[in-house]
């Protein structure tokens, strides 16, 4: 193999000549986003609960999230035991090939069998890749969530790139009146946030860091947040509704190696016990 020069991270200098062999290169691994994916019983948090296995994929320990993507390679590791017997893949239909929907495999490679060691699914993410696609098992019906690709760039006639506004949501658990949950939403690491939907009356509270969101737990909803508290931005509303923020307000995750977490904290207001959902519509500003 010939003379190559590449980079790695700041101030490391590469010279002479090297080989690298394996699935992706050196220069890719370097910007691969990492999602771990375990399997577990579901439960009303995830958005087929009810539907099909009684198991389901969590990301980063988060049940059934909806992710929002943008261009780049996402590798979904499937190494943990909880895998066995659960391939994951991707399809343009909900659940897959249990739904008359076929195997999307454009960007995919795979490798290993899941729950062993070094085992995952990798999508490669492009302007081309399908707006919205949804993963599922090979082997059972129901496991699976959505994610939505804004990659799809549209150039403005200054000729710069802008994003289209995508949505993202978590479910509580299971919560009674006036009870607080806190949920995590996979989002950006900087975002401009235009709506937050509920499924039910709630107070939602959105935070830059979950420490931010611990030392808030206290506080009351009589009483407004302390400037440079860590809090975004709340809203209170009075049934399944949409609150549109006027003008958009800027979120930020405060961690630069917390993969674009965004923390909630949502308090039961309907009257019943029940879950909760919050769909956040929101636009990204940075990686």
């Amino acid at each position: 193999m010939g003379t190559k020069s590449f980079a790695i991270g700041n101030g490391l200098k590469v010279t002479g000549s090297a080989e690298f062999t394996g699935s992706p290169a050196l220069s890719q691994l370097a910007d691969v986003k990492i999602f771990t994916v375990t399997v577990a019983d579901k439960t009303a948090v995830h958005p087929n609960y009810g539907n099909g296995s009684d198991s389901g994929y969590l990301i980063n320990d988060i049940e059934g999230p909806w992710l929002i993507l943008t261009q780049g390679l996402y590798e979904f590791r499937q190494d943990d035991s909880s895998n066995s017997g659960h391939p994951l893949r991707f399809s343009e239909t909900n659940h897959g090939t249990h739904n008359s929907g076929t195997e999307y495999t454009t960007g995919v490679t795979t490798q290993g069998t899941p729950g062993s060691a070094g085992a995952y699914t990798r999508l490669n993410v492009t302007s081309t890749t399908p707006k919205v696609l949804y993963t599922y098992c090979t082997a059972h019906n129901g496991m699976g969530h959505g994610l939505t690709n804004i990659g799809n760039e549209t150039s403005s006639s200054a000729g710069a790139s802008l994003q289209d506004r995508g949505t993202a949501y978590a479910t509580t658990s299971t919560i009674g009146v006036d009870v607080a949950d806190n949920i995590t939403i996979s989002g950006y690491d900087t975002y401009c946030l235009l709506k937050v939907q509920t499924s039910i009356a709630a107070w939602v509270t959105i935070y830059t860091s979950s420490t931010a969101r611990a030392n808030d737990s206290g506080r009351d909803i009589d009483t407004d947040p302390d400037p440079g508290s860590g809090v975004i931005c709340e809203v209170i509303t009075s049934g399944g509704t949409t609150q549109s923020l006027s003008p958009g307000v800027i979120g930020y995750n405060e961690s630069e190696s917390d993969s674009g977490n965004i923390y909630l904290k949502v308090v039961n207001k309907s009257g019943s016990t029940n879950p909760v959902t919050v769909t956040l519509t929101l636009v990204q500003l940075e990686n």
